[in-house]
């Protein structure tokens, strides 16, 4: 096996069945066995051993609609510039930033347009940060963008490039009204991956306020949380907190970023944040950027200090539910 090709082997899936309930494709074990490497600091990546820090910039882009693709890409090259710039390992883009080579006074509607750029604009934005990613020796999670499969169908992706080259891609698993609207089709999987800061996972927007996703999360124990999202003012309030509740939950660190409006309006409302556990040592907000605005914001994570947590901690919700193996009784109102 190539190094270029190993990352995608160590991807672990998390299936929805056709009912939509989330079944975990990894066993107790799989905690138990992380927890122990996480307090020996033995768990290695390709060999080698897992970074103690992160540096993480996350990508506030603004909707300004009727932006050329040359333009886009010239945007996407400058952030990625300034993350580089602040010694980012990891950069982030939010959800469907796409958006902005949308042109309300076209003849096509939303949903054609997006079919337009998924079939001929996708692949020259993916393969820029591909090329970006290998030539910066980054990892860049390229937000997601809608993806027109073998199949005529549109999945909302999320794509995560890694310095060699390879990459993981993450499809939305729930559908907002728009999407469904606009005819896209859903995943059925959840990918855990790892990288050399530990064990990750992208919830797209919506799905991270799935309390089944997150559920199937606990086995895994990862140590960073990515959300890149697009919503407006209410949307971007329930990702926010949605988020803040997978930190607690899985005793984890995430980032969370999404598209704001260029004109100041509320049809997208952004804000990055770089989330903690709720727990003694532990900020609960590292960072957060200013509201709605066009902005790259960073900051570091301490890994080492969150793995010895998880295993030390007497507040852990995720680990004490599975190691407690204790399920609960719904008693209906008489």
């Amino acid at each position: 096996m190539t190094r270029a090709s190993s990352y995608l082997a160590l991807v672990l899936a998390v299936v929805l069945t056709p009912l939509r309930t989330v079944s975990a494709g990894c066993d107790d074990e799989l905690l138990h066995n992380r927890l122990q490497s996480m307090a020996s600091g033995t768990e290695t990546f390709h060999g080698t051993k897992l970074w103690d820090t992160v540096n993480v910039s996350a990508v506030q882009y603004p909707i300004r609609y009727k932006t050329s693709l040359e333009h886009m890409l010239e945007r996407l090259d400058s952030y990625v510039t300034q993350a580089a710039k602040a010694k980012s390992q990891v950069v982030m883009f939010p959800e469907l930033f796409v958006l902005d080579r949308l042109n309300p006074d076209s003849s096509l509607s939303d949903a054609d347009q997006l079919k337009e750029i998924a079939r001929k604009e996708t692949p020259i934005i993916l393969e820029r940060m591909k090329a970006h990613a290998t030539r910066l020796r980054m990892h860049i999670l390229a937000g997601s963008v809608p993806v027109l499969g073998t199949d005529g169908k549109i999945r909302n992706v999320a794509h995560l490039f890694f310095p060699d080259g390879s990459h993981v891609g993450q499809t939305k698993m729930f559908l907002t009204p728009d999407e469904v609207e606009w005819g896209w089709t859903p995943g059925n999987e959840l990918k855990l991956f790892r990288t050399p800061w530990g064990l990750s996972v992208i919830l797209i927007c919506y799905d991270s306020q799935f309390p089944a996703v997150s559920q199937a999360l606990m086995q895994a124990s990862p140590e960073l949380i990515f959300v890149p999202s697009m919503t407006g003012e209410k949307g971007q309030k329930r990702v926010r907190w949605a988020a803040q509740a997978r930190a607690v939950e899985h005793h984890a660190y995430v980032v969370v970023t999404g598209t704001t409006d260029a004109e100041g309006g509320s049809e997208y409302v952004g804000q990055a944040a770089f989330l903690t556990p709720q727990e003694e040592g532990f900020p609960g907000l590292l960072r957060q950027g200013k509201m709605n605005r066009d902005q790259v914001v960073s900051a570091s994570f301490d890994l080492a200090k969150v793995r010895k947590s998880k295993s030390s901690s007497g507040l852990y919700p995720g680990r004490d539910q599975i190691s407690e193996g204790r399920s609960i009784r719904i008693i209906p109102p008489k």
